[in-house]
């Protein structure tokens, strides 16, 4: 997939996803829509950064990935230190699991540009259309007490986007749909599976975000939960099978 083409590709989710945006807000209150839409810039920027980062700067994005690790780490450290809610043995193990987490990370931030672009967009088609989806469908909850948002209908919704697009990029860049779909479905379970631990070691802290480093989203763990547990998937998977 040409630089040009992806970039037409991903202007057209962003408008697809404003107008999720725009039609879910209908029945809000002014200050919620206000903040959708906070959420909505923020979320564009940040995501067009890494893309832009891939496409043109590969190293630098390797760098973000680093960078993005250690603020995780940092808000880990600091929640700990500041609450500690949680016995520091049993910090000790979830902060050793994103450790390992966040070395396959980093591996991936010097992966292959294909391999990455492939993860990013669907990371970001899955967990967009997963909050759009679940706000217009979404009714049973699936795990209310960790992440009271999480909709079977939303979760439904956004894995079905995430692997329309995964689809049609993964064609783009000419692989096979053998390698195509177990990978754009294994990104879509880590995405979620990341962003439920995040929230399960939130509501252990009893905090809503992890910082605010970022307006309408938190800090750096609460805007790339996802992204760092696929990435780490997707950089086990290619060291066993691709």
């Amino acid at each position: 997939m040409t630089p040009n083409i992806l970039i037409i590709f991903l202007a057209l989710l962003f408008l697809l996803g404003g107008i999720g945006i725009f039609v879910t807000n209908q029945k809000k209150e002014r200050s919620e829509r206000r903040n959708s839409w906070i959420k909505y810039v923020v979320y564009f920027f940040v995501i067009s950064t890494l893309f832009a980062s891939i496409i043109f700067f590969p190293a630098l994005f390797g760098a973000f990935c680093i960078l993005i690790v250690l603020g995780g780490g940092f808000e880990m450290i600091r929640l700990q230190r500041n609450s500690c809610r949680l016995d520091w043995r049993v910090w000790s193990v979830y902060f050793s699991a994103y450790i390992a987490v966040s070395v396959l990370f980093c591996l991936f931030g010097f992966e292959n540009q294909d391999i990455q672009l492939f993860t990013l967009i669907t990371v970001c088609s899955f967990d967009a259309f997963s909050q759009i989806s679940g706000q217009l469908f979404g009714k049973r909850k699936i795990c209310p007490r960790i992440s009271p948002a999480k909709t079977i209908g939303g979760t439904v919704g956004g894995a079905i986007v995430s692997m329309f697009v995964c689809v049609i990029a993964g064609r783009g860049m000419g692989w096979d749909l053998s390698l195509i779909l177990p990978m754009g479905l294994g990104v879509a379970v880590f995405s979620f599976f990341g962003d439920i631990a995040a929230s399960y070691v939130k509501r252990q802290y009893g905090v809503k975000d992890f910082g605010r480093v970022f307006p309408g989203h938190g800090g750096f763990l609460d805007r790339f939960d996802s992204l760092i547990v696929a990435g780490a998937f997707v950089n086990l998977l290619k060291l066993i099978w691709i």
